[in-house]
């Protein structure tokens, strides 16, 4: 416990837990808004600029796992090109800018997680984060929905015994974002990505299981487990539910495959 409370360790922490949180408005500064995104950019290049190991550099950019970042690379070198290329530069220009900041974000927070790794932290770490954040997540809805005076897992009962498929694809998320949106509005994508991170949070307990002995410890990551799958099917979003099946066979397949080797 002492290694996740080393400055790597908690900023790994943070950025996961935080994860499910990219449209929340923290702070209001001077018309500027400060959001976990920014938290986690921040965390994210701090790690990587104090990583002083060229090991880690190296592993980022060298062997079969950089290949990722090299096709990533050219992708953002050709997409700038082309933006370039074809618009008003002045316009385009920091739209270019706030692409390849996320992408160098990106970069440091595979330098994170390769220290983390190396260390031999990364899987309870990320456990740990995994469940905070989904809890933290589910319980987020549920308060908001009270906010608005309406009873968040009463409406998902009736909605889905009505078969209410306009209640379950318009009404619970929307309201979920636009709580913390100025512009009503309903974003799909927005959706979506937070799915993708309660997908990776399905991930990342399901391998934190597998090392745990402690019955408490595994229950309680059997409930997030869980409680992932109860969020990406009752989000109605048929590609998340695709890919959430495809996760859970995976295993199972798995185990197959190796059966038939041996």
């Amino acid at each position: 416990m002492k290694k996740f409370l080393k400055p790597t360790g908690l900023a790994l922490f943070i950025i996961l837990t935080l994860a499910p949180f990219q449209w929340v408005t923290l702070l209001t500064i001077s018309g500027l808004s400060l959001k976990p995104v920014h938290v986690s950019l921040a965390l994210a290049f701090g790690a990587a600029v104090f990583e002083k190991k060229k090991v880690a550099w190296r592993g980022l950019f060298l062997g079969y796992g950089s290949l990722f970042v090299w096709l990533y690379g050219l992708y953002m070198l050709w997409y700038c090109v082309s933006v370039l290329w074809a618009g008003d530069q002045l316009l385009i220009l920091p739209f270019l800018a706030k692409q390849i900041i996320y992408f160098g974000c990106f970069l440091a927070f595979s330098i994170l997680v390769f220290k983390i790794a190396r260390r031999g932290d990364f899987i309870p770490l990320a456990g740990w984060a995994a469940l905070l954040g989904v809890f933290l997540f589910a319980a987020y809805m549920v308060i908001v929905f009270a906010a608005e005076g309406q009873n968040l897992l009463a409406e998902y009962y009736r909605a889905i015994l009505e078969m209410d498929e306009r209640a379950l694809l318009f009404q619970f998320y929307p309201i979920l974002f636009n709580y913390s949106l100025d512009d009503a509005v309903y974003l799909t994508s927005l959706r979506n990505t937070v799915m993708g991170v309660i997908i990776m949070y399905l991930l990342l307990l399901l391998t934190w299981r597998r090392t745990l002995e402690n019955r408490f410890l595994k229950t309680l990551a059997t409930t997030g487990v869980v409680l992932c799958i109860a969020l990406v099917v009752t989000s109605v979003s048929r590609s998340n539910i695709i890919i959430l099946g495809g996760i859970l066979l995976l295993p199972l397949l798995m185990k197959i495959r190796w059966e038939n080797l041996r």
